[in-house]
């Protein structure tokens, strides 16, 4: 892929959460290429303090195939019952058209019904309520191969403030797959599922000023690449 589909998403990103902030700032923290005119050297011991009580999480996680390097299996189960820091990006599958006749899979862009995770994995939430719920038992969190042939052992349910509309998410849309891209604090829980799978459940939460104001300065935003959201390399 070439040309300017290839740019970080940096600069996106700034965007994105600059505007969230102006309308619903308890919520977000700006990335610190927002914030790079007031960046301070390094943290006071006070705001050293508050950087170490929330754990952060910067990678991207999965939910179409294997989590092997990330580290977002250990990081939820250390951190259940607390908040925690998100800065990260998800590939989805859009949700399915309401009836999926055989022309309308024949004639689909996408990649999904031969998707192992989607074979193995899925589990349909029902009506959908946009692109970040699927349901009360959430997206597949795969761990390895052994883990998908089995039906993945994990699920992971993102509730967000405002759903899709909520501050400091950006939904990127392609044919094949879509990409949620998020940055904030979000509570977690850890449930058990009728059918034995670990739900851990992100609830988006608010936070006072001086956490916003001190994450905005000291904690930077990953450089990712822009992701390939369609079957062909150029896209539309």
């Amino acid at each position: 892929m070439t040309g300017p589909r290839q740019r970080s998403l940096s600069g996106t990103h700034s965007l994105r959460t600059a505007a969230a902030l102006i309308g619903l700032g308890i919520f977000m923290v700006p990335p610190l290429s927002a914030q790079a005119a007031t960046r301070a050297p390094e943290p006071t011991a006070a705001e050293q303090t508050l950087l170490d009580q929330y754990p952060v999480f910067g990678e991207i996680i999965e939910v179409t195939k294997e989590n092997t390097d990330s580290g977002i299996h250990e990081f939820l189960a250390a951190n259940v019952g607390k908040t925690v820091y998100l800065d990260t990006a998800i590939l989805i599958y859009p949700p399915p058209p309401p009836k999926m006749t055989d022309e309308i899979k024949a004639n689909l862009a996408s990649d999904r019904f031969e998707n192992t995770v989607m074979q193995k994995c899925w589990i349909d939430p029902g009506d959908w309520f946009g692109f970040t719920d699927a349901g009360p038992q959430g997206f597949p969190l795969p761990s390895d191969a052994q883990d998908i042939e089995s039906g993945c052992a994990t699920r992971l349910r993102l509730i967000f403030a405002y759903g899709d509309s909520s501050p400091g998410l950006e939904i990127r849309h392609g044919s094949n797959q879509n990409e949620l891209i998020f940055t904030g604090f979000f509570g977690v829980a850890k449930s058990e599922l009728d059918g034995g799978q670990t739900l851990y459940t992100l609830t988006q939460k608010p936070m006072d000023e001086e956490t916003i104001a001190t994450f905005a300065r000291f904690q930077p935003t990953p450089e990712r690449p822009e992701r390939q959201l369609w079957l062909d390399e150029e896209g539309p």
